[in-house]
């Protein structure tokens, strides 16, 4: 009885509001974020659609059916920091809507899935207006399981989303992370305390033990139907072998999957880069992977078109 009261002193610790730990962590896994980006998102506006998602948009443009990037973010992502990737977006004339779980909604998934359920049906009413045009996907470390839930929303909801599934042209996973890795993944981004380590590593096992059939279902689910990849979607990874969070082998087995069944992949693998850090490390080659990548699936090159032709 003294480990499990130990054990949820600590998860308390770890996943109360506004902690210590918490905090620390988001300041270990983003130094700064100060990316050199020539970024002017000064003309965009911005509407918080709930606690847990925000559209932006340029309000200045009229072209009605610009690219939508669904951007879904890591886990206790600061505005300032996320908004730095949407804000590449928008300069290409992107709208972008951007996804986030408190750590809870993480651990309780039907929590995570109303948040997806609500994202779906957003951009089903923009459809219905004829506003959104491609999609594109850019998901950072958890924000790949909260994707697998949107897709598993999209394979239920059938027809009434077909249109949503079609309309995906691309998808960008920066850290992406495993779900077997969640517990040794986050007690390593929580502190460097070896101890501390292992109390919060055997936490979230329990957790995820005692809670397996509410719980791990829905992860499995999740990540299978990421890593089904049914519709064949492009793909970009963008990784690290020095990611402490992050399976640089796990990810490099889905690569190896999908290229075998003829799927593209562009990757990049840097060997030193902390988890969701690469565009602050590495912002040169960063966005050149991104702008590559859009301009081969060819989501920028009809976006470029729609803006000469809306002029």
């Amino acid at each position: 009885m003294l480990y499990c009261y130990s054990s949820m002193s600590v998860f308390k610790k770890i996943f109360g509001n506004g902690n210590k730990l918490t905090w620390n962590a988001t300041k270990a896994l983003i130094p700064g974020m100060c990316m050199r980006m020539s970024t002017d998102s000064s003309d965009a506006k911005m509407e918080k659609i709930s606690n847990n998602m925000t559209f932006r948009t340029i309000e200045a443009s009229n072209d009605n059916n610009r690219p939508l990037v669904v951007i879904f973010s890591w886990l206790l992502a600061k505005s300032q920091h996320i908004s730095k990737y949407g804000d590449f977006y928008l300069d290409k004339g992107y709208d972008v809507l951007t996804l986030k779980v408190e750590p809870k909604q993480l651990l309780w998934p039907t929590q995570a899935q109303k948040v997806v359920q609500q994202a779906l049906e957003y951009i089903d009413e923009e459809k219905n207006k004829n506003i959104v045009n491609p999609l594109l996907i850019h998901g950072f470390s958890v924000g790949g399981y909260l994707y697998g839930e949107f897709l598993v929303k999209l394979k239920q909801g059938g027809d009434k989303y077909r249109a949503i599934a079609n309309s995906i042209q691309g998808q960008i996973f920066d850290s992406i992370v495993d779900y077997k890795g969640i517990p040794g993944g986050v007690s390593k981004a929580m502190t460097p305390n070896p101890i501390l380590r292992a109390t919060i590593k055997g936490t979230l096992e329990l957790y995820l033990g005692i809670f397996k059939k509410q719980v791990m279902t829905c992860y499995e689910l999740s990540q299978d139907t990421v890593i089904a990849n049914k519709q064949r979607t492009p793909s970009m990874f963008l990784y690290s072998k020095s990611d402490i969070v992050s399976s640089y082998t796990k990810i490099e087995e889905v690569i190896d999957g999908w290229k075998e069944q003829g799927i593209e992949v562009h990757e990049k693998r840097w060997d030193v880069s902390p988890h969701v850090t690469h565009m602050y490390h590495h912002p040169d080659e960063y966005l050149d992977m991104l702008n590559t990548f859009l301009e081969h699936i060819g989501i920028q090159k009809e976006q470029d078109h729609r803006a000469k032709h809306s002029k």
